[in-house]
């Protein structure tokens, strides 16, 4: 790590990621949320999504189901 830190992602109108160059910690902020963590927290908050990924799409289709059903409308 330098001095200066490094930009993990920036997603414009969203938020960032980076690596501080004063502190060693990583910076997330997302709109008016700011996460300080360490970096081996950074790797398991990271991992989340992928290891969430197939429960969301079946928590997803089940909610598409509920609202096409006859009982919905």
């Amino acid at each position: 790590m330098t001095d200066r830190g490094f930009v993990l992602a920036d997603a414009p109108r969203f938020g960032s990621a980076f690596g501080c160059g004063e502190c060693g910690n990583i910076h997330l902020k997302a709109g008016p949320f700011d996460l300080t963590l360490a970096p081996k927290a950074y790797l398991e908050l990271v991992s989340l999504p992928p290891a969430t990924e197939a429960s969301f799409q079946t928590w997803l289709a089940e909610q598409e189901g509920l609202r096409n059903s006859p009982s919905a409308n």
